[in-house]
């Protein structure tokens, strides 16, 4: 507008403002970006002092006749980070919820004396799913007003997310809840049963951060083999009703497993030695290429030769006329009844052709 007034007495300065404003009318208007939101919290710790976390002695357990495990023992020293694998359906889970106690098992446990364990379990399970989020916070922490919205906000539960009831939350907002009220516990040893399952990909990055921050004892439950391979020292590997124990990483735990598979490979049988009937037809196959005959006519006449060469007969070898005998011009064989080498008789059918 100030070009414009400048411009009164002067028309090329007025074209150009008027120009420059029309530009403007064209540009189009954005939203100014917004940061996008992240989850921003990590494991509280307790100190640990001494070098024994958990002793296992003997641990066994049977469901329904069936035998998942038995004459388990292990021992876990302060800051492993242990990944217990296994195909699906051999008892991970109920290793870990008896190891917790939250099952009963033969055998005996014992923990630290200043151990404090965190339980992140594969299905979640709230006492009251008709409460909100806010009041569950209130009732099962125990904690302000204030506190129970801040720790909500770090876990992305903001503005009236708060008020919706647990019940109606999806699978990965229930585990996010779930690690919310167990993020503020002072723990040192953290187990962790299928984390990564039912989160979004900004979740999964978080809990990989936050896993990678914590310092404490380490056992956790997980098929995402980027996951084991990045936390896991050591490896249990369930099959067959016992654990194994592998002091070391997964890289190297899957270089032993396929050393073992491929010393289990059965060597390659050897080829089986031929039968005398096979080896005589070999032979008599080797005498035809070769344009071997047989010996003489008495050969023919008897069948006591080796019969490749009757094949073509000549007018000295025919069986009936004998040395020039003057009615038959070639001799054939049709098909052979049977074949054999040396001295054993060779029984065939041969038809002639007379002129």
């Amino acid at each position: 507008e100030r070009m414009k007034g400048w411009g009164i007495n002067n028309r090329v300065l007025y074209r150009r403002a008027r120009s420059i404003q029309h530009r403007m009318e064209r540009i189009e208007k954005t939203e100014r970006p917004t940061k996008e939101k992240t989850l921003r919290a990590k494991f509280s710790e307790k100190d640990f002092h001494g070098d024994e976390v958990l002793t296992v002695r003997g641990l066994g357990k049977s469901f329904g006749g069936r035998r998942l495990f038995s004459g388990v023992d292990l021992q876990v020293s302060g800051g492993e980070r242990i990944a217990l694998l296994g195909d699906n359906g051999t008892g991970k889970t109920t290793f870990l919820r008896v190891l917790l106690g939250e099952e009963a098992g033969e055998g005996k446990i014992r923990f630290g004396p200043s151990v404090k364990t965190g339980y992140l379990p594969q299905v979640i399970h709230f006492d009251h799913p008709e409460r909100t989020l806010y009041d569950t916070m209130l009732y099962e922490k125990n904690c302000t007003p204030q506190v129970a919205r801040d720790r909500l906000g770090a876990f992305l539960f903001s503005g009236e997310d708060v008020f919706k009831t647990v019940g109606t939350l999806s699978g990965g907002e229930q585990s996010r809840l779930r690690l919310c009220m167990l993020m503020d516990d002072k723990i040192n040893l953290l187990v962790l049963d299928e984390p990564t399952n039912h989160l979004d990909v900004a979740s999964r990055e978080w809990i990989e951060c936050a896993i990678e921050d914590y310092g404490g004892t380490l056992i956790f439950v997980s098929h995402d083999r980027y996951f084991v391979d990045k936390f896991a020292t050591r490896i249990w590997e369930l099959e067959n009703g016992t654990i194994r124990d592998f002091p070391c990483g997964y890289e190297k735990y899957r270089s032993i497993k396929e050393h073992e598979a491929m010393q289990r490979q059965p060597e390659k049988k050897e080829k089986a030695p031929q039968t005398d009937a096979g080896q005589g037809a070999s032979e008599a196959g080797a005498a035809a290429g070769t344009g071997d005959h047989c010996a003489g006519a008495d050969d023919c006449r008897t069948g006591s030769g080796i019969g490749a060469g009757c094949f073509g007969l000549s007018g000295a070898h025919a069986p009936d006329g004998g040395e020039g005998s003057p009615g038959i011009k070639t001799g054939r064989t049709d098909d052979a009844v049977g074949k054999r080498c040396g001295a054993d008789r060779i029984n065939l059918r041969r038809r002639t052709d007379y002129e």
